[in-house]
């Protein structure tokens, strides 16, 4: 088996994971709330690794997770407000659309070239979110009106498109620092930018999170998913490691059909089943 591709297959059934919660905590926590503790507490998972932080080129590495950072504001709080308002089984596969667009990115910001096989791969994962959205859209167009659930899934897919440019430039600041360097930098900073508006803008107090389970449980869930994923991206490009990442979308929208009881017909098990086989294809 390759290296890489268990810290893939784990990456893939955490974020799975971190989606569910995400849904179940938008309930009944803020968006800032939520963000705090999912980047707060995963920044300390970090901390007993310290010990291995290391940056050999700083402005490469400030470079690349400044912009990491600034996109990841944008792009987790888009996040937020895609799964709180429309079914997780049908937002979360178009988190999963990344690949695609990576396909693009990752040459551009890494020269990454894919091989026909990982594109093929990529395909077939990108035609089973499209298949997951078809009853959606086609009845949204016969309509001509885009109700809450249709703009949810258009988040989403700005979602994955920034994400695409975030993926890339994750590799760059990794190969600046390493996978604890960065992955420490990157949590910290963004659990201080939603914690600071948790703080100024809401004025709640962040004590909260380490005394809600389900708040705490999400950021170590978030602290373990990147300490195996940035480990995968220094063994493997970019496409193939997020396109597992994303297949963790399968354990989301189980827990959507089967504990929500959100609708779904074969149409959304058919696009599940392409996303599955696309992961296996890109191996």
């Amino acid at each position: 088996m390759n290296a890489w591709l268990p810290f893939a297959i784990a990456t893939g059934l955490l974020f799975g994971m971190q989606t569910i919660l995400i849904k179940k905590l938008s309930v009944s926590y803020s968006q800032h709330t939520v963000m705090a503790a999912v980047f707060l507490i995963a920044a300390i998972i970090f901390v007993p690794f310290l010990s291995r932080f290391s940056i050999s080129d700083l402005p490469v590495f400030f470079l690349w997770t400044g912009l990491s950072f600034i996109i990841n504001i944008f792009a987790f709080s888009l996040l937020y407000l895609a799964i709180k308002n429309a079914p997780v089984s049908l937002v979360a596969p178009f988190f999963n659309l990344t690949p695609v667009f990576v396909i693009f990115t990752g040459i551009i910001v890494l020269n990454e070239q894919l091989s026909s096989k990982q594109v093929a791969g990529i395909v077939v994962i990108f035609l089973g979110a499209v298949l997951l959205q078809l009853p959606e859209m086609r009845d949204a167009l016969s309509r001509g009106v885009f109700n809450r659930s249709v703009k949810s899934v258009f988040l989403a897919l700005l979602v994955s498109f920034l994400w695409s440019f975030t993926a890339p430039m994750e590799k760059k600041a990794l190969l600046a620092g390493n996978s604890i360097s960065y992955g420490f930098m990157i949590n910290l900073l963004l659990g201080l930018y939603f914690g600071g508006r948790v703080v100024l803008a809401k004025r709640e107090k962040l004590a909260l999170i380490i005394k809600q389970h389900a708040l705490l449980m999400v950021g170590v869930i978030t602290g373990t998913m990147a300490l195996v994923q940035y480990q995968a991206i220094l063994l493997q490009k970019v496409g193939p490691v997020i396109a597992y990442k994303r297949a963790g979308v399968i354990l989301s929208i189980g827990y959507g059909i089967l504990i929500l009881k959100e609708k779904a017909g074969y149409y959304r098990i058919f696009g599940a089943v392409a996303i599955i086989a696309g992961g296996f294809i890109l191996v």
